[in-house]
């Protein structure tokens, strides 16, 4: 069986890295490169990143999840605050918090923004946003 490319070894490296899927001392089979070998019978092929298979027209690769967290980010905030003027009593706009933000957390897993195992950084900013929403849910008037 063929060897794999020590790029594409590094390339999963950084890949394990950056989205650790599974507990750093599970990734040490990599260090020895005499022990893989290469399952694919071609180079594998890049995901799309729009839904036509086409590029989406971006700068830079990593400006597209940026632009989506960002845009993801006002819609969980000013929805809810909108959608606060309409509905009366301080659940019921805890509840429209809740709705939105499942809403916008759905999207970016559904787009592969962000991925479907959560992280302590996500708890910190899931509480925090819920504080957050939670203040203002029961200050605005």
């Amino acid at each position: 069986m063929p060897k794999p490319a020590l790029a594409d070894v590094r390339e999963y490296q950084g890949y394990l890295a950056a989205n650790v899927p599974i507990a750093e001392h599970e990734t040490r089979f990599l260090d020895a490169a005499d022990d893989l070998v290469c399952l694919a019978d071609e180079p594998a092929a890049e995901l799309p990143r729009g839904d036509d298979g086409e590029g989406d027209g971006e700068g830079e690769e990593g400006e597209a999840p940026v632009i989506s967290l960002s845009l993801a980010t006002a819609v969980a905030v000013i929805a809810p605050i909108m959608a606060f003027g309409i509905v009366p009593g301080y659940f019921g706009r805890l509840i429209v918090v809740l709705l939105v933000s499942v809403a916008v957390l759905w999207g970016l897993v559904h787009e592969r923004v962000i991925g479907v195992h959560a992280t302590r950084d996500f708890y910190i900013c899931a509480g925090l946003y819920g504080m957050a929403m939670a203040v203002v849910a029961g200050i605005y008037r």
